[in-house]
């Protein structure tokens, strides 16, 4: 039989896993997004008709999948917290978690502005 301690050990971190890979997948698909429509824009005269409106609506989509990205670590985080044991390593954790939500803050200020 599994001690409860064990099991919630194992649960916590199948959940963590599960968010981190969400995350990095959402920074994957992000990323190839943007490419793509970046260099699918429609050629014209020569020149690719990237328009400054354009610019910024990719510019905003891809913030936002790193926002989601971000929160989904954070997330994960959260849940290394809840099983950490050591100080040091709760104190490591507990830094990414802050530079991590300081980097979604001024994301989403940077949204608000070009909105």
């Amino acid at each position: 039989m599994i001690s409860p301690n064990i099991m919630l050990h194992l649960i916590s971190n199948i959940f963590i896993q599960i968010f981190d890979l969400l995350a990095i997948a959402m920074l994957v698909f992000a990323g190839l997004n943007l490419v793509y429509k970046f260099f699918t824009c429609k050629k014209m005269k020569g020149s690719y008709s990237l328009t400054h409106k354009n610019y910024h609506l990719l510019r905003s989509r891809f913030i936002h999948r790193l926002i989601l990205a971000f929160d989904l670590f954070i997330l994960a985080d959260m849940f290394k917290i809840a099983i950490t044991t050591g100080t040091d390593e709760l104190l490591q954790i507990l830094l990414i978690v802050i530079i991590r939500t300081i980097l979604s803050y001024f994301l989403n200020k940077e949204i608000e502005f070009h909105e």
